[in-house]
């Protein structure tokens, strides 16, 4: 099959084999299977999409259609009146089920992947006014276009309700999988995603050039590196199992964990915890940090409180 134009109803037959199990091991070998044949661009598509998103979470980019609005959007392109879909959906709870219900049973797929991706990422930057008419129109166009499989997973994207059950480690592993033949280099990939920070970007860089390609991931000012959390223990003795030598304890402050990145000509931008831009919170972080690093490039992590 050429990768130029791989259709959209294929990622829907994994979307609809991973809602089947919850079985991890399964998960990693349903998602392996897709990205075996995948070209590097299919690859990095598909893993936002996976993970019901369109872009790395740190560009804070979302589609932002409410409920109602993809209810109209479903009604508008398949003529049918909203008490209709209404009724159908207080019986169900899905929007997308219902939609599965009523699309027209289409044998012949019309979607590409490229295409519907192009197209969820237009209508996320409409905005200003008359962009929620413009969501709707965008939306109901692709619907109509769309096999009732299709049309299922693509109203649970939009209103951010695809819930797959897929950990970013389990996709991680399914990606080494898929590229080695073994789940062994999954640490290889895992580094790569905590420096980048972007799942598409891991996943079309191993498949482009190899899971080694990114063994020497290096994190790049403007881009956030993911945080480490911290692991519990159930006793205070089991902590030399992890913490091996001297160790230091001090008071908790509650406060703001930040992740400050200083770029060219002293531009400062700021994450919180979760890869929230959070610079205008704090301007007098910025003053300081101006001040001491001057023009120098930097990415210094600490806590506010």
């Amino acid at each position: 099959m050429s990768h130029a134009h791989l259709p959209f109803h294929n990622l829907a037959q994994v979307f609809a084999k991973l809602e089947k199990t919850s079985s991890i091991l399964a998960m990693i070998d349903i998602l392996a299977g897709f990205f075996r044949s995948a070209s590097a661009d299919d690859a990095r598509i598909a893993a936002y999409l996976i993970r019901g998103g369109i872009a790395p979470d740190y560009e804070g980019l979302e589609l932002g259609l409410a409920g109602k609005l993809a209810l109209r959007a479903v009604a508008l392109a398949y003529d049918l009146p909203n008490q209709e879909l209404e009724r159908r959906l207080r019986r169900t709870g899905d929007l997308g089920s219902v939609v599965a219900e009523i699309a027209p049973r289409r044998t012949h797929a019309m979607l590409t992947l490229k295409g519907v991706f192009a197209e969820l990422h237009a209508l996320a930057l409409l905005s200003g006014t008359g962009s929620q008419e413009k969501k709707l129109d965008a939306l109901a166009a692709l619907l109509k276009h769309a096999t009732a499989e299709e049309a299922k997973y693509l109203v649970r994207i939009v209103l951010g309700a695809l819930r797959l059950g897929v950990a970013e480690m389990t996709f991680l592993n399914a990606l080494a999988l898929a590229t080695t033949g073994s789940r062994e280099d999954k640490k290889t990939l895992e580094h790569g995603f905590n420096v980048l920070a972007d799942i598409g970007e891991v996943a079309y860089r191993a498949v482009k050039n190899g899971v080694e390609s990114l063994a020497d991931a290096e994190p790049t000012p403007g881009v956030p590196v993911r945080m480490m959390l911290a692991e519990r223990v159930a006793e205070l003795e089991e902590v030399p199992e992890h913490i091996p030598g001297p160790v230091f304890v001090e008071y908790k402050y509650d406060g703001e964990r930040l992740q400050t990145h200083i770029r060219e000509h002293g531009n400062i931008v700021i994450f919180s915890r979760r890869h929230e831009k959070i610079t205008h919170q704090f301007p007098d972080v910025i003053a300081a940090l101006k001040k001491a690093f001057g023009g120098k490039t930097a990415i210094v992590e600490g806590e506010v409180v």
